[in-house]
């Protein structure tokens, strides 16, 4: 009985740890929870949140590398213990994609979360931004409708939607996306950027100042 309770508090405490901005405080206490049982689910998934919290608060300046694979292992772990889990195979992806350089990985680890769940828009999406990437514009696009069907209200969609239009030199279309993104969030500055640099190439510079302004605005206290 004491070991189990001890359990529950240890993940109780290091999930606090991670609601408070303390990763490394939380990946001890469920390191100690894998002590006493090494197939514990929420420790594992408790130290994989930690890593992808130390990934994503590290300066851009800053080597990712190292956490990036300790939570591609963690992940890796969880599916191990529970491959029926889409969550698990999406977040591993989404750290080989963007974080390890691995497109690869990635691709097998969305492609088996769909075959779990073919409604997630977001996997979707970064299954059309690897696409889009190796310049396979067909596949990316497709990729991009599919998640725009399940979710038409994500600016970051929109945004990747609108990219890739612009890398095939389809301006008017990319426009069009890029609208749509600041439409749903009138403060999203990558989607004001896309539209700036689209207008600028373009050459209608009065409309890229008017975006250009509206990019100060939403920076000027950052």
């Amino acid at each position: 009985y004491f070991m189990t309770n001890s359990i529950e508090e240890l993940i109780s405490k290091g999930t606090h740890c991670i609601e408070i901005g303390k990763p490394f405080d939380a990946l001890d206490n469920f390191r100690k929870v894998l002590d006493i049982e090494r197939t514990n689910v929420n420790a594992w998934k408790g130290c994989a949140m930690a890593w992808d919290w130390i990934i994503t608060s590290t300066p851009p300046s800053e080597d990712t590398k190292k956490p990036a694979q300790q939570s591609e292992q963690c992940w890796s772990r969880l599916i191990q213990l529970d491959s029926s889990n889409p969550e698990y195979f999406m977040n591993k992806g989404y750290v080989c994609q963007y974080y390890l350089d691995n497109s690869d990985t990635a691709m097998n680890c969305y492609r088996s979360a769909l075959e779990l769940d073919n409604s997630q828009s977001m996997v979707w999406m970064n299954i059309g931004v690897i696409f889009s990437n190796a310049s396979d514009w067909e596949n990316a696009l497709d990729s991009y409708k599919k998640a725009i069907a399940l979710d038409n209200k994500s600016k970051s969609i929109w945004l990747n939607f609108g990219i890739t239009y612009a890398r095939m030199k389809n301006f008017e279309k990319a426009l069009e996306c890029f609208d749509h993104s600041t439409q749903l969030d009138d403060s999203f500055v990558d989607g004001w950027k896309a539209k700036c640099q689209i207008l600028d190439d373009l050459g209608r510079y009065d409309e890229a100042k008017v975006c250009g302004e509206k990019i100060y605005e939403l920076t000027k206290n950052n």
